[in-house]
């Protein structure tokens, strides 16, 4: 073996309570470290906020819900919803 090699070991081995007490320190930080990880995976979290389909997005999401949404109008040319006979229309 090699001096350095001698040297450490006999540093570890004299110490292995003071190494050991220092491992189960560094295993509760990360234990407890590992125990705040919160799982979010946010749709908005992943958009790119710069974009500017985003951001047209961002400024209309309260009025149209999200964006897994598809929205179709239908608009009467003449009349109202509650005409009867809306042109151009079949009966469903």
């Amino acid at each position: 073996m090699t001096p350095l090699l001698n040297a450490i070991e006999h540093f570890v081995f004299r110490r292995r309570g003071l190494i050991l007490l220092g491992f189960l320190g560094l295993t509760i930080g990360l234990l407890w470290s590992a125990l705040q990880i919160r799982v979010d995976a946010s749709f908005n979290k992943s958009l790119p906020k710069a974009h500017p389909f985003i951001q047209s997005f961002t400024q209309y999401q309260t009025e149209f819900g999200g964006a897994n949404r598809v929205l179709i109008a239908l608009i009467a040319r003449e009349g109202d919803m509650f005409t009867p006979e809306i042109k151009g229309c079949q009966n469903w």
